[in-house]
């Protein structure tokens, strides 16, 4: 049985993405790979909810990494673990937006 909530860290994708990266010694190229999945999907597909899922929790890492996620999202223990270790950049905030928009 899965997990499932409303929140963006909510669910079973999210969570393999967030203990994925916080064993990665830099979660950058892990956090993009997640993000350009959904962002290169054509708009006529069907993105798998796993993608999507583990998209979308990319999605708020880049923002708490901008200082724009939401307030609860830190209460996830591994989310300010995982932005200790990540400067977002402008590319990741580019293919956050085109992800989201997904």
């Amino acid at each position: 049985m899965g997990s499932w909530g409303h929140g963006p860290f909510d669910n079973d994708a999210a969570g393999d993405l967030l203990a994925e990266a916080g064993d990665a010694g830099s979660p950058a190229r892990l956090l993009r790979r997640a993000l350009e999945v959904a962002a290169r999907a054509k708009a006529s597909a069907y993105l798998e909810i796993d993608e999507g899922g583990a998209a979308l929790a990319a999605c708020e890492l880049v923002a708490v990494a901008m200082g724009h996620g939401a307030a609860d999202s830190l209460q996830h223990g591994a989310v300010g673990a995982i932005v200790d270790r990540f400067t977002a950049s402008p590319a990741h905030v580019e293919v956050a937006l085109t992800a989201l928009a997904r």
